[in-house]
This record gives structure tokens, C-alpha cells and sequence, in this order.
């Protein structure tokens, strides 16, 4: 009787574990695929069309956004979208997005940016502040170190602009990347949300840096204009006290003219003079000390509102 009860227990314990594996198996698959929803990972695809949907919900929204019809100002857009067609063939994923630029009519605010997948974004007070070519490719050349993708042969290896929306929106709203596929798929209400967090994005200097590394790159090869485009704007932001100068107050995060501040404006400074000093030693480039045609700049500073 005994043997017997000792068989049945163990039948019955093994039973149980085969049944507890299972469980767990079943419990466990569900848990990643609940993940895996919540979580997809994000591609260049991915970028490609969440910018082409943000891009769509500034320019349907005019209330919102006063952006300057491509129709009323040809001029000002043709321009642009040359610098901006110039500053992008040279970056390794020129074919992968659609590039586009807007104008945003505000005077009063000093700003560029980038949406994902090649949208360049800039206020008539920024074009109206800047007054040479290589200045204004110099802020292009720049914001399209955000999007470009340092390994594009990795499907989940996103862009900087990207990486940090997707932690603008986790820290914000507490979501995974499902939202950024219901963007895509005209299924979310947080288009406005994320066009927001684009034109406030901030950077760390160490990103700042290297961007700016890049801009100082593309544009003295192979289009030799001065690659000091940076560092004149921000000589000209201090000579100026221009304090409310928000692209180089978010690009590092920092207080323009503020020495004390831990990313100071000289701090970027100086790096970009160390960069000067290699750059025009090393390179095989020819260099010109201005711009090749600031003329044409201030022609088209001239058909803005």
C-alpha cells in the first residue's frame, strides 16, 4: 500500500511539473509578445514615414504652426531647398528619406531643426539673424548629423534625432514604441505632441560636438565654403548679448553668454577652435575665407516677410 501511494505521489508530482513548465512556457511567451507590442523595434522605414507624418501635421495646421507657403515665397524655398539638397547629399542616407524644409513665420524666435527622416525646420528670425551662406549650411550641415544613422546596415539603428524622441516620449508620456507605429498609421493623438518635442529637442555636448565635427567637415569638402560658420555665429550671439538665441541654447542645453554655465557657449567655442586648427591644417580640400555667395543670401533675406 505504501509503494502504491509513493507512485501515485510521484506520477502526480511529475505530472504537476510538466504542467508547471507549460504554464510558465505559455505565461512567459505571452509576456514577450506583450512586450513586442509595446515595444516594436523602430527602423529607417519607421523614421522615414514618422517624419513625412509630422511634416504633414505642421503643414495641415495652420492655426497652429505659421509655416510660409512654399506658393507665396518660391524664392526663399528654392534657395533652401538647394542648401539643403547640398548639405544632405553628402550624408550616408541621402536616399532613405524624403528631405524637406519649412519656414516657420516667427521672428522673434533664433531656431533649426530636424524631424526624423530628413525635415529641416528654421524661423524667418533665425534667416533674418544669419548673414552668410556658409552660416546657414553650417546649421544644415549640423541638424543633419541628427539624422543621419552611424551603422545603416543595422535595421534597429536609429538616428539621434530618433533616440531621443523616443526618450522625450518615454520620460513625457510614459509609452512605448507602439506609439510612434500609431503616429505612422494615423492612429494616435500625439502627432502634435512629438512635432513639439522636435523643435525643443535638446543635445548633450558630447552629441554637440561631434555634430558640429561633421558640419565643419561637410561643408569645406567638397563645397570649400569657410567651415568656421559655427564659431562666427556664436561670436556674433556674444558680441551681440543675444541671450534668447534658442538652437544655441538647446545645442548643448545652456544659458547663452553664460561663462559659469557647465556646457557654456565657450566651451563650444573653443572646441570649434581646435577643430579650425586641424581641419584647415589636415585637409586636402582648397578653402575659401568667405563664403562663396553671401549675395545670394541676402537676395533671398530680402523676399522674407
Amino acid at each position: 500500500m505504501k509503494k502504491t501511494r509513493t507512485k501515485t505521489h510521484t506520477r502526480f508530482m511529475a505530472v504537476a511539473a510538466v504542467f508547471l513548465l507549460a504554464f510558465t512556457a505559455y505565461f512567459s511567451s505571452c509576456k514577450t509578445d506583450d512586450l513586442s507590442v509595446y515595444n516594436p523595434i523602430l527602423t529607417a522605414e519607421d523614421e522615414k514615414d514618422l517624419g513625412d507624418e509630422l511634416f504633414r501635421t505642421v503643414i495641415n495646421n495652420p492655426s497652429q504652426f505659421d509655416i510660409l507657403p512654399p506658393e507665396q515665397y518660391p524664392e526663399v524655398y528654392d534657395y533652401l531647398n538647394l542648401a539643403w539638397w547640398m548639405v544632405k547629399n553628402t550624408t550616408n542616407i541621402r536616399d532613405n528619406f524624403n528631405w524637406d524644409v519649412f519656414v516657420v513665420h516667427n521672428d522673434n524666435v533664433l531656431q533649426a531643426y530636424t524631424f526624423p527622416g530628413g525635415k529641416f525646420g528654421i524661423s524667418t528670425g533665425l534667416l533674418k539673424q544669419l548673414g552668410k551662406e556658409n552660416q546657414l549650411l553650417s546649421i544644415m550641415a549640423h541638424e543633419a548629423y541628427y539624422n543621419d544613422r552611424i551603422n545603416q546596415n543595422a535595421v534597429d539603428a536609429l538616428s539621434p534625432v530618433m533616440d531621443k524622441l523616443k526618450l522625450m516620449v518615454s520620460a513625457n508620456d510614459g509609452v512605448g514604441t507602439k506609439v510612434f507605429k500609431d503616429v505612422i498609421n494615423g492612429i494616435s493623438d500625439k502627432n502634435m505632441d512629438m512635432v513639439g518635442y522636435c523643435m525643443n529637442l535638446s543635445y548633450e555636448p558630447r552629441t554637440v560636438f561631434t555634430a558640429d565635427d561633421y558640419a565643419m567637415n561637410m561643408i569645406l569638402c567638397p563645397y570649400t565654403y569657410s567651415p568656421m560658420g559655427l564659431k562666427e555665429i556664436i561670436l556674433m550671439a556674444e558680441q551681440e548679448n543675444i541671450t534668447g538665441f534658442e538652437w544655441l541654447n538647446n545645442r548643448p542645453p545652456s544659458v547663452a553668454i553664460d561663462d559659469n554655465s557647465n556646457y557654456s557657449l565657450a566651451l563650444r567655442k573653443a572646441h570649434l577652435q581646435s577643430l579650425e586648427a586641424v581641419l584647415l591644417s589636415s585637409s586636402e580640400c582648397s578653402n575659401s575665407e568667405e563664403s562663396l555667395d553671401s549675395d545670394t543670401y541676402l537676395e533671398m533675406m530680402e523676399k522674407l516677410p
